[in-house]
């Protein structure tokens, strides 16, 4: 996890009990940078998108909102 310019968080996330990781990032999110702490489960919001760079194209979550995972 990585707050980029001065308020998006990128973060790789990972489905607990799996393989399956996949990039995300929250524009205007770094305020919940907290509750993405390495090992806390957490409920988030999010649209599937492309993320093309450079010619390279993988899908990205981008994430609307997070909270704590009750």
């Amino acid at each position: 996890m990585k707050i980029l310019g001065e308020n998006h968080l990128k973060l790789i996330i990972t489905q607990p009990n799996t393989d399956l990781q996949i990039p995300a990032i929250g524009f205007n999110c770094a305020d919940k940078e907290n509750l993405v702490a390495k090992g806390l489960a957490f409920d988030i919001a999010f649209t599937l998108e492309t993320n093309t760079w450079k010619n390279n194209s993988t899908l990205q979550l981008n994430i609307k909102d997070l909270r704590e995972h009750f």
